[in-house]
């Protein structure tokens, strides 16, 4: 299809929850393709299956959107980049293509581990520190640089 794309991964309960399902409409749905590279399923009721896929899309934008409705499924990135930040050049105003948090449990990608964002409640954005963690701060008190 294209060069873009990313692998992820999906584990747990992901067949009778109808989650692989999901996902694999999430990609179609949202004009991407995907391969299914391996496949476990778990054979008893208490056992675990796992997928990773190949997520295909026609430009970057697409894929961005993609994998984010993947992420509130489960899916992993295999390869995942570190998050990118910016300092604050004002208080009280973020960087373009800031992140906001959501009320949920949220992970970032930082120095090649995820890790636990703090704090999280809205209305709030996300900073990290060069300790290798995340934080939410209230978007009118951002630590300046």
């Amino acid at each position: 299809m294209s060069a873009f794309h990313e692998i992820i991964e999906l584990s747990g309960h992901i067949i009778d929850s109808w989650t692989l399902p999901r996902a694999w409409d999430t990609i179609m749905d949202r004009g991407g393709n995907f391969e299914v590279e391996e496949m476990r399923v778990g054979v008893r009721k208490t056992e675990s299956s796992y997928a990773r896929m190949k997520v295909e899309a026609p430009d970057a934008e697409v894929l961005e959107l993609i994998l984010s409705e993947l992420q509130q499924l489960g899916a992993v990135l295999v390869d995942g980049d570190d998050v990118k930040s910016e300092p604050v050049e004002q208080d009280g105003v973020l960087p373009p293509s800031f992140y906001s948090t959501t009320n949920l449990p949220t992970q970032v990608r930082l120095g090649g581990q995820w890790v636990d964002v703090e704090n999280i409640e809205l209305p709030l954005c996300r900073a990290t520190s060069p300790q290798k963690r995340s934080k939410c701060w209230q978007s009118t008190r951002l630590p300046s640089k």
